[in-house]
């Protein structure tokens, strides 16, 4: 028995596979950032050093980070963002302060898991 799909059926196969895919890769990278700040600095005496992760104080910039996925008829796209006002001071430094990077550390230190959870392994 032959089967035959047509090129649109193919196209919505494999653009499902390739959101669920994003999907699950922006989750991981979500839960991976958490995690990266998730010292505890009760208090905020004890800062973190420069170019190392900032601790958590409150909580609320581990809480702005998500993982999304955007798509329109030409790609799909995932978003790691922290939507705390101040993440991106911490993310890239300001005149007075060397950076406590936490975005762009975790998708560095993840590109292998990236690549694999995004071939759908």
């Amino acid at each position: 028995m032959a089967v035959k799909w047509t090129d649109k059926q193919v196209e919505a196969r494999l653009r499902k596979l390739t959101q669920r895919n994003m999907k699950n890769t922006m989750n991981m990278l979500e839960k991976k950032c958490k995690q990266m700040i998730s010292r505890v600095n009760a208090g905020g005496t004890h800062p973190s050093y420069p170019n190392e992760p900032p601790k958590r104080i409150s909580g609320e910039l581990q809480k702005s980070i998500k993982g999304e996925v955007k798509s329109d008829a030409n790609a799909i796209i995932g978003i790691l963002k922290a939507e705390e006002d101040y993440a991106v001071y911490l993310e890239f430094g300001t005149s007075k302060m060397q950076p406590r990077p936490f975005l762009r550390p975790t998708i560095w230190e993840n590109k292998i898991e990236i690549l694999r959870k995004l071939s759908g392994k």
